[in-house]
């Protein structure tokens, strides 16, 4: 018997729940698309991710220590990726596949984040700058 969500199966109701609701609500065809691929994208990585931080068991390491973790379909993510590159790196993708499944999740485009993050770097920099002139 295999383990296929461990852990993050105790948020699996809820998460469903809070999912058929923003189903139900609203959203045209393309949307809800458009956002079950980004749901997906962000489950599948942050599966792995958490199960790179709970000790990267092997996809055949067993129920006990699949279900200590983030069973098999985390480790069938994070296990490969990471004998490949290292654990390190593979967090590193894991977290950018997060990011990219969010922003797939909520329809942001990446012209945006980058528009916001300079944005808000050149407030950061007026604010440095008003403090420079006053001191």
């Amino acid at each position: 018997m295999w383990n296929l969500t461990g852990l993050p199966a105790l948020a699996l109701p809820v998460v469903l729940l809070v999912w058929g609701i923003a189903l139900l609500r609203d959203g045209e065809g393309a949307d809800r698309s458009r956002a079950v691929l980004g749901f997906a994208v962000c489950a599948a990585a942050a599966m792995a991710f958490l199960s790179l931080l709970r000790g990267n068991p092997a996809p055949l390491d067993g129920y006990d220590a699949l279900a200590a973790s983030t069973g098999l379909l985390g480790s069938l993510a994070a296990w490969p990726l990471a004998q490949l590159i290292s654990a390190t790196g593979a967090g590193i993708v894991w977290t950018g596949l997060v990011v990219l499944g969010l922003l797939l999740f909520t329809g942001t485009p990446l012209a945006r984040v980058a528009e916001r993050a300079s944005d808000r770097l050149e407030v950061a920099r007026e604010e440095r700058r008003a403090r420079r002139a006053t001191e």
